[in-house]
């Protein structure tokens, strides 16, 4: 016999159905996630690469050329 949660009993029926409301929070939190993350690419994408870093032995890096020796 399959079981639905049409035909569920009473003990179960309720532990089923906040087992799938829950399933549904998350479910609605990931695609939430997805979206911040999507939004953050573009953002990144738009702004271009980083800054690199100050590498001290880089004579080339414009605060290392700006120091007089």
């Amino acid at each position: 016999m399959t079981m639905t949660i049409e035909n569920l009993p009473p003990e179960l029926d309720d532990a089923v159905r906040g087992f799938v409301d829950r399933l549904d929070e998350v479910r609605t939190r990931l695609i939430r996630r997805e979206s911040e993350l999507d939004d953050a690419l573009d953002d990144s994408a738009r702004r271009g690469p980083a800054p690199r870093p100050h590498d001290p032995f880089d004579l080339d890096h414009p605060i290392s050329s700006s120091v007089e020796p």
